[in-house]
């Protein structure tokens, strides 16, 4: 019994040293790369917004397809300022009437999958089959959750 109990004590110490060693360089990386990440997505919200002055939201979503078909990266950074300029253009342009009521919303979990499909299928419609596709729908989903919130609640 008690080699069985020195056993897992040295399992769950070398379980924790990896973890803390995880933890520490995820904290190193950021300190080294996380300052130009969040610049790069300052700037990259401000391209949207300076596209979004002069346009429609239905622009603006034509703007972020246009973006995210000429480079198909799957990198989380990548991503992320797609849907920084896209959220950017859409803060600022004028309301294109109608969009909003084609597109699923709701909090619950059928209204996630409705609104997953429906990006999915909207992606297959322009020709963009890679995976990150349907990612840069998702601030169109907050965009108009906030036009059809009550109130009080955007």
């Amino acid at each position: 019994m008690a080699k069985t109990v020195h056993v897992v004590l040295i399992v769950i110490g070398i379980m924790l040293g990896l973890i803390v060693c995880v933890v520490a360089l995820g904290y190193l990386w950021w300190r080294h790369n996380g300052p130009a990440m969040v610049q790069e997505a300052q700037q990259t919200y401000k391209e949207g917004q300076a596209i979004g002055r002069s346009s429609t939201t239905a622009a603006c979503l034509d703007s972020a397809f246009a973006r995210h078909a000429s480079d198909h990266s799957a990198s989380l950074v990548h991503q992320v300022n797609e849907q920084m300029f896209f959220e950017g253009c859409l803060r600022w342009s004028r309301e294109t009437p109608g969009l909003c009521d084609t597109i699923p919303s709701g909090h619950g979990v059928r209204d996630v999958l409705r609104f997953a499909t429906w990006s999915v299928d909207q992606c297959r419609r322009r020709g963009l089959q890679d995976s990150g596709c349907p990612n840069v729908f998702k601030p169109l989903e907050h965009y108009c959750q906030r036009r059809t919130a009550p109130e009080g609640k955007r």
